[in-house]
């Protein structure tokens, strides 16, 4: 045994030091026991072993049945996220066994084991039910009640938790509504959403879609937050990151941050606030490839966007459009960052009177100049009044600035940002 071990090693070279290699033909298996310490028994029913050279960090030896021999277990996150594992949850890259996640499902019972065939009904008892990690897939359907994440009098240590949406094959979302005030309230740890759609109760007229107190950490991907009554997400003291998702039809504002920690909101469509779409008080932002549109009205102390990050603030390739406010001086975009901000290749679809402090580059408004450099005034060239996306012959195109912050990887589509001289605002034309 200790010749063969030595040969699977050489014949993996990328691999490295391997913990251990199977004495299976083609180092085919039905479990992860089959296959070693280190061993995963992968959905094509081969072991795969620990390769730090691999983008998923895991990778397949010379032995290995077929093609596979010598080749990378493929990302989860490249191969479609979620809905490419079997446990429907994709985690750092690597497929979640099913075994460790809950399940909810609009026929299951609470007294059920949540697993995949014997789903619960309510996220509550999921959560409740966890295993080393809170992982809950929410299958699709509409979920009635709010939900409360480490509260002040639980027992237990603050967990993080994970609502993850399991679409329908036409797109849509699951939806969570609550029943009254908040949807979601999170007291302590983390919460990671992805692709669902959460709303808060009408009953309450304060209530929150998302309420997030301090020292949480948030993430929200591919959802939609809808507030009948509050703001759709609202956060004290927090780390918020939101990227592809949407904040719409919100009678107070979109996003409601004070004393925020680093916030990132890329590519998000956020409209309909009534209040304003984005109020933002943090350490440091970067909030790009957003569509702030159709917020505020002519009483609102916020209109598009008010940001305050004054350690450091990037407010970059954003499409700003029929925002209001109170003070027309504020409508589209209030910065509140002083000298050190940011402001980079936004498309103000206003007057350069609309938008107040700080300076900005490679900008573009309907009329006036903004302070600062190669900023422009045109017609910005939409597809439609309804449609924001850029035209061919768009005075937008290929005018923006050569450099913009890593984070910002992404247009509002949810496709890559050109390297150099990209598009002025949200859209990037293919």
């Amino acid at each position: 045994m200790r010749a063969w071990w030595a040969r699977c090693v050489g014949a993996v070279a990328f691999a490295g030091a391997l913990a251990g290699c199977p004495d299976l033909p083609g180092h085919r298996c039905a479990t992860s026991r089959e296959c070693g310490q280190g061993g995963v028994c992968e959905r094509a029913g081969v072991c795969s072993f620990p390769v730090a050279a691999c983008d998923s960090g895991r990778g397949y030896a010379d032995q290995a049945a077929g093609d596979l021999a010598g080749t990378c277990v493929p990302s989860c996150d490249a191969a479609g996220g979620d809905a490419a594992c079997l446990s429907g949850v994709c985690e750092a890259g690597q497929c979640v066994r099913d075994d460790e996640v809950r399940y909810v499902a609009e026929a299951g019972v609470d007294t059920a084991a949540c697993t995949q065939a014997d789903p619960c009904r309510t996220i509550a008892r999921a959560i409740a039910a966890r295993g080393a990690r809170a992982l809950v897939v929410v299958t699709p359907g509409t979920y009635v009640g709010s939900i409360e994440i480490n509260p002040p009098a639980q027992a237990d240590a603050p967990f993080d938790v994970w609502l993850i949406g399991a679409r329908r094959p036409d797109g849509a979302r699951p939806v969570v509504r609550a029943s009254d005030g908040d949807g979601i309230t999170i007291h302590r740890g983390g919460l990671t959403v992805r692709a669902l759609e959460v709303h808060d109760g009408a009953a309450v007229t304060t209530s929150d879609t998302i309420d997030a107190r301090d020292a949480t950490r948030i993430t929200i991907s591919d959802s939609r937050l809808v507030a009948a009554t509050g703001n759709a997400l609202e956060c004290h003291g927090c780390t918020v990151t939101v990227r592809r998702s949407e904040v719409r039809g919100d009678p107070q504002q979109g996003i409601w941050i004070e004393a925020g920690r680093d916030v990132e909101l890329i590519g998000n469509t956020v409209t309909g606030n009534r209040e304003g779409g984005l109020a933002i008080t943090a350490d440091r932002c970067v909030i790009g490839s957003n569509l702030i549109v159709g917020n505020g009205h002519t009483g609102s102390d916020v209109g598009g966007a008010s940001v305050s990050c004054p350690l450091a603030h990037a407010f970059v390739h954003n499409t700003l459009s029929q925002n209001q406010a109170a003070d027309p001086s504020v409508a589209a975009y209030r910065c509140l960052s002083g000298a050190s901000a940011v402001n980079d290749g936004n498309l103000f679809d206003a007057a350069a009177t609309a938008v107040t402090g700080c300076e900005h580059s490679y900008s573009l408004t309907t009329s006036g100049l903004l302070p600062g450099h190669d900023n422009r005034t045109a017609t910005p060239g939409f597809v439609s009044p309804t449609d924001l996306h850029l035209r061919p012959d768009s005075p937008a195109r290929g005018a923006a600035s050569p450099t913009a912050p890593p984070q910002v990887d992404i247009d509002i589509d949810g496709e890559a940002r050109r390297q150099g001289a990209g598009d002025i605002g949200a859209d990037e034309i293919p």
